[in-house]
């Protein structure tokens, strides 16, 4: 796991600890301050095993949590989709050089040979990554210096 990651974890352990520590004063009902500090405590629990933030192959690999691995997908690699058991499967290379079959347990994304970028959301898993969200980058037209002179000649009514 990232220090990154850590640290987060860590701040928010301890706001939701004083966080409930105050209601330990104030509350007259013991009950309720046993209960904050079990709504608290799920909260951390549950956010906690959700942030994995960005990282490459292998950090993802090491930290053995979700993670965030951004990237491109290797178009000289195959790519393939098989429907029997609904799973979509490419090579990516992350931001670093690693490179890792992807393995997407949903159709091939819109726009997938047109991605700029790659943000895959998973775990790795052996030699592969289990990619549970994929958001595909597309470059925009505008960005483009020949769509924006395009946008740019278009003619405009003044009507």
């Amino acid at each position: 796991m990232s220090k990154r990651t850590l640290d987060l974890k860590k701040t928010i352990y301890n706001l939701l600890n004083t966080i409930s520590a105050g209601y330990c004063y104030e509350a007259e009902n013991h009950y309720r301050t046993n209960l904050d500090r079990w709504i608290s405590s799920m909260l951390l629990l549950n956010f906690g095993q959700q942030v994995g933030g960005y990282m490459n192959f292998e950090e993802a690999e090491d930290s053995g949590s979700s993670a965030h691995v951004v990237g491109m997908w290797l178009n000289e690699g195959e790519f393939a989709y098989d429907a029997l058991s609904n799973v979509f499967t490419f090579q990516m290379k992350d931001d670093v050089g690693n490179i890792r079959q992807v393995r997407y347990g949903n159709p091939k994304p819109a726009n997938f040979e047109d991605a700029e970028k790659l943000v895959i959301e998973g775990v790795a898993e052996g030699d592969h990554f289990v990619a549970h969200n994929i958001l595909v980058k597309c470059p925009s037209k505008y960005n483009d210096a020949r769509g924006l002179q395009e946008y740019e000649a278009e003619p405009t009514s003044n009507s």
